[in-house]
């Protein structure tokens, strides 16, 4: 009786090490899998970062933070005011360069802006700063 006794307890000793051992393995199985997904995410992170410095590259976005730029009818500095702009991002449908009065030679943006199509003087008062390709 006593050995089967033994017997039993050596059993359930070794089936409890076992049990221990899976559960250990399965705890190493679940954070390596975190580690993965989340090396896998940092990468696809990286990736749309990437992608936007690629696209913000080679698309021209003008960025205004002054909020008391005018969107003009024209290209000039005394044209009819549209309306005035909101900071933000622009993609320019067109740029210009327009002569005034022999003095200057002024650069114009030609934007959507506040439901309307109109031209903003490429200054820095104007544009807060430019992508790459507005160069």
């Amino acid at each position: 009786a006593q050995a089967e006794a033994d017997r039993q307890a050596a059993a359930q000793a070794e089936a409890d090490r076992q049990a221990a051992a899976q559960a250990e393995a399965d705890r190493q199985a679940a954070a390596q899998a975190e580690a993965d997904r989340q090396a896998a995410a940092q990468a696809e992170a990286r990736e749309r970062a990437e992608a936007e410095a690629r696209r913000r590259d080679s698309v021209c976005i003008l960025t205004i933070t002054n909020s008391l730029v005018s969107l003009n009818s024209e290209p000039q500095n005394f044209s009819q005011e549209l309306a005035s702009v909101s900071p933000g991002e622009y993609i320019p449908v067109d740029y210009t360069v327009t002569n005034f009065g022999g003095l200057s030679n002024d650069g114009w943006f030609l934007i959507e802006a506040e439901g309307r199509r109109g031209w903003i003087k490429d200054n820095t008062w104007t544009i807060d700063s430019k992508t790459r390709a507005c160069q």
